[in-house]
């Protein structure tokens, strides 16, 4: 997909972040539709599936995040693409950063596995207390344990700034 290409197949409305048709597609997609299947990233395992939109056109598909960032900026994106916001549907230019797979990774939603509902933090049996964690490239350090949930939150976020963690890092999906 080229830019040209990409112009002359969409209209893209930035307050909205909507990718539309252009022209009529098939019986099914007409001018004005919104262009766009919902596909679920199933491939991250410890946190929320994301959903993204794909456009197929001519056997291939497109995430329509990069489509957005290549008809905003003339080029693809260099690394990844992150939804600022987490939702992976809100394709407003100002929502999207291109940014490498460490940064992407360090602005996750809370993980649906996650019990004590904080990010990083658990209930250490052995000790009776709560423990805070967290991972840097690849490398788990352990922040402590602590009497209340509170204070091993306060350690947690503390450390999610001191590794340069986005501010909606761990948060619940909007």
């Amino acid at each position: 997909m080229t830019f040209e290409l990409a112009m002359h197949l969409f209209d893209y409305n930035p307050s909205t972040g909507v990718l539309t048709w252009r022209k009529d597609r098939s019986r099914t997609a007409k001018k004005g539709d919104e262009a766009g299947t919902l596909l679920q990233d199933k491939a991250r395992r410890k946190s929320a599936p994301t959903a993204y939109k794909v456009v197929r056109y001519k056997g291939k598909k497109y995430l329509v995040h990069h489509i957005v960032w290549l008809m905003a900026y003339g080029v693809w994106p260099k690394d990844e693409i992150d939804h600022e916001d987490g939702d992976g549907c809100n394709n407003r230019i100002g929502n999207l950063r291109d940014v490498t797979h460490v940064a992407n990774t360090r602005n996750c939603r809370k993980s649906t596995n996650n019990r004590s509902g904080v990010n990083g933090v658990h209930w250490h049996t052995g000790a009776q207390k709560w423990a805070a964690g967290i991972k840097v490239n690849g490398k788990t350090t352990h922040l402590g344990t602590y009497t209340t949930i509170e204070e091993a939150a306060a350690a947690r976020k503390a450390a999610d700034v001191r590794y340069g963690f986005h501010e909606l890092h761990g948060t619940e999906k909007q």
